[in-house]
């Protein structure tokens, strides 16, 4: 976020900045220095990139014309937590480089510069690896000097650009807009509207999956920049979520990089820009909504020839002891199980069952779900106790739940407060064992609140 105007050699070095409970670690990466700004962390399938405004590769000193460090793209190779010597990447960053996006071969790059050497705007450029190197950088946007544009992410499937700009068509300061198109070809520039842009800056989008990250320094917020989550819902965004302490602080906090069960994002918490990782250790559960207990239902037979009811009496046996007479019964099935429901013809004189008009076997399952004990709706910033019912897997002794704020917590009833205004969803998961055999079972319901 901030550039440093300091020449030092590069040295870098790990820090132990860890930060522990049962469902999550946060650990500063290894390729974050206490001297320098590290920050923009992607994970490649072979390497991972950054920015950084360290000085010197092999002692070669990397500045402007006025001698200032410029920041740049760096190269590592990750083996487990721990990384090789970062290099500077071979691209004619003639002018100052800020954030970066880089496709999934990683040999095309969008990346944040100056316009022009005399430029106060800043805008994007896109370089490409060839044969003989990296493509001299063109600029994006052109002719649209007056504005800037910034902090480029190019999605996995390439044909949509995530970017903020201050150009015409915000809601103030910089806002969020989309591209669509590929490569040096983008169209179709869109803003992301109300559901994440506000009167403040709006920056640093990455996409996963679905969700959409970004960074904020709206009053809202906990910090200076703060990282905020929106999710795609039939094309949509929806409602915006502030993410909760440990990934965002008092400091500024901003660049999301997902991969796997790790969230990687940049902070300056430390007195400079490093790379923070959250790894959840929330086990993986293939998640269902609720669904209501169903074992009522209606028994009617359209199909029997109606008697002489002066003659002849209707009676339905339910197969678990109940009785009803009439060609239509309603019944509620008190446990599971597999139940012979007939409708029977019955001589009323002489009580001699005549037919079987009708013969059902009934197979009565509940749903395998957790009984999630939550509200519809909850007032923002209450705390309120949340408790699962399982009399089914009664033999296991640990609850997950996740609630869809980015807080996890353990055990049978817990207590939670939403800080926002929003509709979330929380997930419980169980893991429970049928003789040797390891099951998982998650049940999610969405709650409200206002």
């Amino acid at each position: 976020m901030r550039i440093n105007y300091l020449v030092f050699f590069l040295v870098f070095s790990c820090f132990g900045h860890a930060q522990q409970n049962t469902l999550i670690t946060l650990n500063k990466v290894d390729i974050s220095t206490k001297t320098f700004s590290e920050y923009n962390f992607i994970s490649l399938e072979k390497a991972v990139l950054f920015v950084s405004d360290c000085a010197t590769t092999n002692f070669k000193k990397v500045t402007d014309t006025k001698n200032n460090n410029l920041n740049q793209i760096y190269s590592s190779t990750q083996r487990k937590d721990k990384f090789s010597k970062p290099k500077i990447l071979d691209v004619d960053f003639y002018n100052h480089i800020g954030s970066f996006s880089v496709n999934q071969e990683g040999n095309f790059i969008l990346f944040t510069g100056r316009q022009t050497n005399t430029a106060l705007t800043f805008g994007i450029f896109q370089t490409e690896k060839t044969k003989t190197g990296w493509s001299k950088p063109v600029l994006v946007f052109q002719n649209l000097e007056q504005f800037n544009f910034l902090d480029p992410y190019l999605t996995a499937s390439g044909d949509t650009l995530y970017f903020s700009s201050d150009m015409t068509g915000g809601r103030g300061g910089l806002d969020l807009f989309q591209a669509i198109g590929s490569k040096g070809n983008w169209e179709n520039i869109s803003n992301l509207g109300d559901a994440v842009n506000t009167k403040w800056n709006e920056r640093y989008p990455t996409y996963t999956n679905g969700l959409l990250y970004f960074a904020s320094n709206r009053d809202e917020g906990i910090g200076g920049y703060d990282i905020y989550l929106n999710s795609y819902s039939d094309g949509r965004l929806s409602n915006t979520i502030l993410l909760s302490p440990p990934v965002n602080s008092i400091a500024d906090d901003f660049f999301v990089n997902v991969k796997s069960n790790s969230l990687f994002f940049s902070s300056n918490r430390d007195g400079s820009d490093d790379v923070y990782e959250l790894k959840t250790n929330f086990p993986e559960f293939d998640c269902i909504p609720s669904e209501p207990l169903v074992r009522c239902y209606e028994f009617s037979d359209e199909f029997s020839d109606v008697k002489d009811s002066l003659i002849y009496a209707y009676k339905w046996l339910m197969g678990d002891g109940a009785e009803y007479d009439g060609v239509i019964a309603e019944h509620c099935f008190q446990d599971t199980g597999i139940y012979l429901v007939e409708l029977k013809v019955i001589e009323i004189l002489t009580k001699k069952i005549i037919s079987i008009e009708s013969s059902i076997e009934m197979e009565i399952e509940d749903p395998i779900q957790l009984e999630l004990n939550i509200p519809e709706k909850i007032e923002v910033g209450q705390s309120l106790e949340f408790n699962v019912t399982d009399d089914m897997f009664a033999d296991s002794s640990v609850y997950y739940w996740d609630f869809g704020d980015g807080n996890y917590a353990l055990g049978e009833a817990v207590i939670h407060k939403y800080l926002q205004k929003g509709i979330f969803k929380i997930s419980v998961g169980r893991i429970f064992f049928q003789g040797e055999e390891e099951l998982r079972i998650c049940t999610s319901k969405e709650i409200i609140v206002i």
